[in-house]
């Protein structure tokens, strides 16, 4: 049993190389003060899949321990209690220990213990096992691990409709901005991803939300389109954005062609894009933000639109009052950015992030990268202060929706505006709790559970709520009520479908809010839309392993998980126990030896049938 301030690379290795290690337990104290940084990941995250090398002198993580890269052996489960509690299993735990594992009599054995059930069915490789779950047992198929797979989440504005002239789908007329939708740690459901990937994606959210009101999705203007994506399973190796580019190369997003269809939706390809924004970690903890452009300063002067780009944040944010900085490097951090520069290095991009070196995030992808270490407090309704995170991220929105606006049709729109009520409230549902007014706004199913939601990527058969959510989400903040054909009537329930001929408009049907707050049907007609979200790796057939070209990523299947406390008995006991076996034992034999030789006593004369 473990604190956070020993759950350290160094303690776990000689953990594991002693071999008289089992299991490992992370036990936190809530009432107890957080270790000063831990992340369980890489200082270099996804080191082996960046169009350039992380410097190892300088790394992105300089708190990364690199525990979810090794193969340790043995299962390490979490719990978290207030010590105070005493009917926390914590407290349960000291409690047990200081009662029968202090005793200096027991000659150095361990009477109270902890059983972990966690078994894992693969091994060795995802190569290996994804071969072993075609090897078929006794007629029946072996499964013993599942690719890392769920969906991407998209919006275009205005609609990829080819109503639009030719001219909106030249090349280099689509903005993309983009945010990773995943985190990662080493203990399953437990996920917060507060700084990274929340703040990002809120910040999109936001931002799509604004440019919606103000940028119709029925626009047939030749104006720029901006794609909002959200990526899945950025955390490991970019699963989500190497699907991305590897469909728009073969044709195959938004949606593969169906030519049987009459209003087909636009096919992208990576020479549509005029910029790619990526927004990254977004905390207020420096109090300003850093572009990282996708080169030196020699490859952005051959690149208008980053210098526009960069230009139009710069005086939008004096309005708004955000400070922005070049970053004085020409390396880039981890970024989705970073697989379409594989692609193509002259891809005009920028980064924009809380940091300039090292990730100012101390607990990236780990346990405590949550609400309160982000120091975020929730106003529930009320007018958030202006030196909250709430305000800070609704004013960095409102900054990159006029510019965006601006980059999309060389016109300015001060209207872009975005509220930091509405920041404060996604906020609350992505780090707090997911039984919150939008999230049941954007959905039709009751009441979520009291909790935040988790982070971690799906697999085939259990994909994760959070794409889900997120998507429905994105569509009723920058969707539009469906009406009847030439009415004003909202569309009922059942009239709320897909138009099966068209590609292009999603209807979904939600509570939705009305004036008065209280939750009412409604159809909301979007452009919102997911894709899949695996690695390429696995749709290419007789795929070379070791060309390490895309994430290869899998997940062992396993057995429920289990842990429960247990006394042993004591070396007293053990031989008490034992001296008393042997007693009985031998009792037993004389027992029966006497009972043996004196039967015809104890039993009397047998007695012989006589004929008649």
């Amino acid at each position: 049993v473990l604190g956070p301030n020993m759950f350290k690379r160094d303690v776990l290795l000689a953990l594991r190389d002693s071999g008289k290690v089992s299991g490992v337990l992370l036990a936190y104290d809530t009432s107890t003060d957080l270790p000063q940084h831990y992340s369980p990941d890489d200082t270099c995250p996804n080191r082996y899949s960046g169009q350039k090398k992380c410097d190892d002198n300088a790394p992105w993580n300089p708190e990364g321990m690199g525990l979810l890269q090794i193969d340790w052996g043995f299962p390490m489960f979490y719990i978290k209690s207030n010590s105070n509690d005493s009917s926390g299993s914590l407290q349960k735990i000291r409690e047990c220990h200081q009662r029968y594992n202090m005793d200096d009599t027991q000659v150095g054995r361990t009477l109270c213990a902890i059983e972990m059930n966690a078994y894992m069915s693969a091994a060795v490789s995802s190569e290996v096992c994804v071969r072993r779950n075609g090897v078929k047992n006794n007629f029946h198929p072996v499964h013993v691990c599942d690719a890392l797979i769920d969906r991407n989440v998209w919006v275009s504005l205005p609609a990829l409709s080819r109503n639009r002239p030719d001219a909106a789908y030249e090349n280099r007329t689509v903005i993309m901005v983009s945010a990773r939708m995943d985190s990662t740690t080493l203990f399953d459901q437990v996920v917060p991803g507060a700084t990274s990937p929340v703040t990002g994606i809120v910040a999109l959210m936001a931002t799509a939300h604004a440019l919606s009101k103000v940028f119709p999705q029925d626009d047939t203007q030749q104006t720029s389109t901006v794609l909002f994506t959200l990526l899945h399973g950025e955390s490991h190796d970019y699963i989500g954005s190497q699907r991305l580019l590897w469909d728009m190369l073969h044709g195959q997003f938004p949606h593969p062609p169906n030519a049987g269809i009459a209003e087909p939706v636009h096919l992208l390809y990576p020479n549509h894009l005029k910029l790619f924004v990526e927004l990254s970690q977004l905390s207020n903890r420096q109090q300003h933000l850093t572009f990282h452009p996708a080169s030196s300063a020699n490859y952005i002067r051959a690149h208008a639109p980053v210098m526009d780009f960069m230009a139009s944040m710069m005086d939008f944010g004096k309005d708004n009052g955000i400070i922005f900085n070049k970053s004085a490097t020409d390396t880039l951090p981890p970024a989705s950015l970073q697989t379409f520069l594989v692609h193509d290095n002259k891809l005009p991009g920028v980064v924009i992030a809380d940091h300039e070196a090292g990730f100012t995030n101390r607990y990236y992808n780990s346990i405590f990268d949550d609400a309160a270490t982000l120091n975020y407090t929730y106003y529930n309704g009320s007018l958030p202060p202006g030196d909250s995170l709430a305000s800070f991220i609704a004013n960095f929105s409102t900054t990159l929706a006029q510019s965006l606006f601006f980059m999309a049709t060389k016109t300015n729109n001060t209207n872009a505006h975005v509220d930091a009520t509405l920041v404060d409230e996604l906020l609350h549902c992505y780090l707090e709790s997911m039984n919150c007014s939008i999230f049941n706004a954007a959905t039709f199913q009751g009441r979520f559970e009291d909790k935040p939601p988790t982070f971690y990527i799906g697999v085939n058969a259990y994909p994760s709520v959070m794409a889900q959510l997120t998507g429905q989400t994105l569509a009723y903040l920058t969707g539009q009520v469906a009406y009847l054909t030439g009415q004003v009537t909202n569309k009922t329930k059942d009239q709320c479908v897909a138009d099966p001929q068209s590609q292009v408009y999603q209807y979904l049907w939600m509570s939705g809010k009305n004036e008065n707050g209280n939750s009412t049907g409604v159809c909301v007609k979007t452009t919102m839309n997911y894709s899949v979200a695996e690695s390429p790796a696995f749709s290419i057939q007789d795929y070379d392993w070791a060309s390490g070209q895309y994430s290869t990523w899998t997940e062992s299947t396993w057995n429920e998980f289990r842990v429960r406390m247990f006394l042993k008995p004591s070396y007293r006991h053990e031989i008490v126990t034992l001296c008393i076996g042997i007693t009985v034992m031998v009792l037993s034999f004389v027992i029966v030896f006497f009972i043996n030789t004196r039967s015809h006593v104890l039993f009397g004369d047998v007695l012989v049938a006589t004929s008649c």
